[in-house]
């Protein structure tokens, strides 16, 4: 079994994302979401392999634009896409939101600090 490579927690996530590659533009729902990127729902498989326009808006961090990757792709699991280059107040408002979802799953599971 291949060890798990990933470098961030995937914390669990439903909100709508938007994804454009060249003339395709491709509306799906967030599963899990990372500093890293995003594993999506798509109705139609996006290519491996291809750059993406990636926006979505989160709760309290607003709309965010990413320039991103599709890693994987599969009708089971989803599209794996990997952050690549962003505005810095997209990455600070992505860290931010992403420290309060971990702040909050601590408190769920009765951690501090």
């Amino acid at each position: 079994m291949e060890a798990d490579k990933r470098r961030a927690l995937r914390y669990p996530a439903d909100f709508r994302v938007m994804c454009r590659c060249k003339e395709q533009h491709c509306d799906g729902c967030a599963i899990n979401v990372s500093r890293g990127g995003l594993l999506v729902s798509t109705p139609e498989l996006l290519p491996v392999g291809a750059i993406l326009e990636v926006s979505f808006e989160m709760p309290g961090a607003g709309a965010l634009s990413f320039k991103a990757l599709v890693r994987h792709a599969s009708v089971e699991g989803g599209t794996g896409i990997e952050f690549l280059e962003a505005l810095p107040r997209y990455q600070a408002a992505l860290a931010a939101f992403l420290e309060r979802l971990d702040l909050e799953c601590r408190a769920a599971a009765g951690f501090s600090g």
